[in-house]
């Protein structure tokens, strides 16, 4: 493997001697283990290698860039020249620019050296436990790997970052399967950086395969109502990041979200907190420093319901004056609430569990509208029948203000810690 903190350094002179204003450099490289099961066998074991150079250069209020994954010499020298080739085609913009300098930054997160026996052994003890005691359950696929990165960072006004990373991931895929129905597909996914825990006790991965089984029964949805859905961890991840995109950079920028002017305002229930930070406990292995070259911090975007910061990088900040984000990660956590799931479901009448959503994402206006997936029927209090070909329709910013309820109870994959929300006055459609 090249010495990275090296070819940074020589990019950086390269920038200064080929008469950039400003620049800054990315120099990763990064080892993958990987392990493959399909149909609840072994299929594939591999590891992959990558390196690669992320370099911005600024002069004269243009813009060049360039990537590439060679690091040799001659490859370092052209990597420099295409991107002070592409800033000649560039316009001016008085936006562009890097960040101001923020220290000598170092990270070491997570477990660099994998256990790659013990990450198998864990494998196929999931493997064989869903085998022996959920015989309706098919694992459609199964990938489990360690991924260890080594990133370095620099811009010409000295700031720096040397960051050391490495974790095991899971993602599970499976399916029921009973005569002659089959499931659609459900699933899950988290990091971890010890093995200590056996799989076969993980909450996430019990939940999942619960209501998989229970979707076996399934039966088309014939009819139609107004009422409360309940939204999963996993479900309601898809849509805070809906959420998110009604204030992320392009939104802003050309001034089509319907939030635009609601900074310090109430967009959501007092009782509705999301925050993105990488530097979380509950995250394993979060973000150290942005795209834009500034140190990561742990930003809200809504506090108690109030919108308190647009999702916008350095450029788009510089462009519009607003504030810009504290980080360029996606790592949401959710204040939970005080109460169980079981106790909100209980003051439901009408509803629906969701599971999954199958949608696109919404336009500007946040309407959204598509298929309810692994859900299930709540009626009086009680989670009854899975159903099949349901609709659910709605509105994003009229959902935030409709809360019935946020669960005490969270799914911490590594990357977020996100509760059960339910919502009411969504539209929920069968046959």
């Amino acid at each position: 493997m090249a010495d990275i903190k090296k070819v940074l350094d020589k990019m950086i002179t390269q920038i200064k001697e080929k008469g950039a204003d400003s620049g800054q450099v990315f120099v990763t490289e990064s080892e993958d283990t990987e392990f493959n099961a399909e149909h609840g066998e072994l299929s594939l074991l591999r590891t992959l290698f990558n390196q690669d150079i992320n370099l911005i250069v600024y002069k004269d209020q243009k813009k060049g860039s360039y990537f590439s994954n060679k690091l040799d010499d001659a490859s370092i020298d052209h990597a420099v020249s295409m991107a002070m080739t592409s800033m000649e085609s560039c316009k001016q913009d008085e936006a562009y620019g890097i960040a101001p300098y923020q220290g000598e930054i170092t990270a070491n997160k997570g477990v660099y050296e994998p256990d790659t026996d013990l990450l198998f052994k864990r494998m196929k003890e999931l493997l064989d436990d869903i085998k022996e005691h959920h015989p309706l359950i098919i694992v459609q696929e199964m990938i489990i790997s360690h991924h260890r990165r080594h990133m370095v960072f620099a811009n010409t006004n000295g700031t720096t970052c040397d960051e050391y990373t490495g974790f095991y991931t899971v993602s599970l895929g499976i399916a029921g399967h009973q005569g002659d129905i089959t499931t659609s597909m459900n699933g899950c996914g988290f990091q971890l950086t010890n093995l200590d825990e056996p799989w076969t006790e993980n909450e996430y991965i019990k939940r999942k395969i619960r209501y998989t089984e229970g979707q076996i029964a399934m039966k088309p949805m014939e009819q139609s109502f107004t009422g409360t859905m309940v939204l999963t961890p996993d479900c309601l991840a898809m849509f805070l990041y809906y959420i998110i995109g009604l204030v992320e950079g392009a939104a802003i920028l050309e001034k089509t979200s319907i939030w635009l002017t609601k900074l310090q305002q109430q967009v959501a229930d007092p009782n509705i907190t999301i925050r993105l930070d990488p530097n979380d406990p509950n995250v394993l292995c979060g973000e150290t420093i942005t795209i834009d070259g500034f140190k990561s911090e742990g930003y809200d975007i809504i506090k108690e319901g109030n919108l308190v910061r647009f999702c916008i990088n350095h450029y788009v900040a510089k462009k519009t004056g607003y504030e810009m984000r504290g980080n360029g990660a996606y790592n949401l956590m959710i204040t939970p609430g005080e109460e169980s799931i079981n106790d909100i479901i209980k003051r439901i009448d009408h509803g629906i569990l969701v599971d999954g959503f199958s949608g696109g994402q919404p336009p500007v206006n946040g309407d959204f509208s598509g298929v309810a997936k692994n859900s299930y029927l709540i009626e009086n209090g009680k989670i009854t029948e899975p159903v099949t070909e349901a609709m659910i329709n709605g509105n994003l910013a009229a959902m935030l203000m409709e809360l019935e309820g946020i669960s005490s109870e969270v799914v911490k994959d590594g990357c977020n810690m996100i509760p059960y929300m339910a919502f009411r006055g969504i539209l929920v459609s069968g046959k």
